[in-house]
């Protein structure tokens, strides 16, 4: 897990990559069942245990994107004008392409069919002498995605081998991109093609995730 502290907001950005998933739909059907539970103590710690944002890893080109969508969701939070109704799940619609919510979990949401899981914690910045069973603690926050989550923690940086080029490019609507096509164009071998258009790609979905707010 790696955690991305953002001192002017006074939160830290928390995320895992899990692969090898052995459980998605009884994860899933544990977070249905979450929301659905009246606000009893017993309700709001199931709702805590799996506070966190659950997003297909095979739908995220790179970490920056997911920082770049994490910060958009904050900054929606503080200034009233989110689309949904946690910071975890605007992070979902900040990565849409789209205005719609259903497309939005649908798209990046964790499904029955994911193999692949990055897991997101937005929380305050745990205070330099807080207790060492802060929940707010780095550690601590791991410890739990690992109590939720069937699957293996691999590191961050393998998260361009789970991720899925052709759907990314369909779901964001790059086939027509003109730089893509230039690239396909180009006298380069295939090996370097394909690691370009990926780069353009990235480059291509953060503009889109950063200017979501502004075309919102």
């Amino acid at each position: 897990m790696e955690s991305y502290p953002y001192p002017h907001l006074g939160l830290t950005f928390h995320i895992a990559l899990f692969t090898s998933l052995s459980e998605p739909t009884a994860l899933l059907q544990r977070l249905i069942h979450a929301s659905t539970l009246p606000p009893t103590p017993e309700g709001e710690a199931a709702r805590d245990a799996v506070n966190f944002a659950f997003i297909d890893a095979a739908m995220v080109t790179s970490k920056l994107v997911l920082l770049t969508a994490a910060y958009q969701a904050c900054i929606a939070e503080w200034e009233g004008t989110m689309k949904t109704k946690t910071v975890h799940s605007e992070v979902l619609w900040c990565l849409s392409p789209g205005r719609n919510i259903t497309d939005a979990l649908r798209y990046f949401g964790l499904s029955g069919k994911s193999k692949s899981l990055l897991v997101l914690h937005i929380c305050p910045t745990a205070a330099q002498d807080a207790a060492p069973d802060d929940p707010q603690l780095a550690a601590n926050v791991e410890a739990r995605m690992r109590d939720v989550i069937q699957g293996q923690l691999v590191p961050l940086d393998t998260l361009i081998s789970v991720t899925d080029w052709p759907a990314i490019r369909k779901v964001y609507k790059l086939a027509s991109d003109a730089s893509l096509s230039q690239i396909q164009q180009s006298a380069a071998s295939k090996e370097v093609k394909e690691k370009e258009t990926n780069e353009m790609m990235d480059q291509t979905v953060v503009s889109i995730v950063a200017m979501k707010s502004v075309a919102a």
